[in-house]
């Protein structure tokens, strides 16, 4: 669980303007996220970066809350749709 003690380092840097590493980190989170279901406890924060002022930002919290749809044995997304659905329409 190194990944689950450092997480507050990694949101920060999802949330930041640095696109490239962003980006970066982005990705390999998608990986991890194939295999394992150690991102699902996260899923709530993913939600809060689609609420971001920057559309990068919303985009990656949406990309990662999609990819939990396979971990997902607890609704969260099913909960959270519509703020998924709405963010289709901007």
């Amino acid at each position: 669980m190194i990944f689950c003690e450092g997480f507050c380092g990694y949101y920060r840097r999802l949330a930041e303007q640095k696109q490239f590493r962003a980006f970066k980190l982005l990705i390999e989170l998608e990986k991890l996220s194939e295999s394992s279901d150690e991102l699902y406890p996260y899923f709530d924060e993913f939600i809060k970066l689609t609420k971001s002022g920057n559309s990068f930002v919303r985009i990656r919290g949406f990309r990662l809350a999609c990819a939990m749809a396979r971990w997902d044995f607890e609704n969260r997304l099913e909960r959270d749709i519509d703020i998924l659905l709405d963010m289709l329409k901007k």
